[in-house]
């Protein structure tokens, strides 16, 4: 591998193992107790769906579901509409995001 290909890789399983030690955390704290701040991050930082409504330059209005902490169990919750980022500067991860698209999100992104 050439330097910055491997940098890149490097970067890329440190971020997902960061990730993943969240996740881990996180989902313990859910058991024990401690529910708003963990279920955030679980929620933002899983691959999840939702649907385009608006979009607005390098944003983008969707809804999707979130996800729910309820009787020591985590499930899909009620579906909610939030603003993300399609990208920066009108340099975009994906093109041609229309309403009614459904996509993928990762933390505030569309992938």
């Amino acid at each position: 591998m050439k330097g910055d290909q491997a940098r890149r890789q490097r970067g890329t399983l440190l971020v997902e193992v960061a990730c993943a030690g969240l996740l881990v955390r996180d989902v313990g704290l859910l058991r024990d107790g401690i529910v708003d701040a963990p279920l955030h991050v679980v929620d933002r930082c899983r691959i999840r769906w939702a649907t385009v409504d608006a979009v607005h330059g390098d944003t983008a209005v969707v809804t999707g579901p979130t996800l729910a902490w309820s009787a020591g169990r985590l499930d899909l919750g009620p579906a909610t509409s939030e603003t993300v980022r399609l990208g920066r500067d009108g340099l975009c991860l994906v093109d041609a995001i229309r309403p009614g698209q459904l996509v993928a999100l990762h933390w505030d992104w569309i992938c």
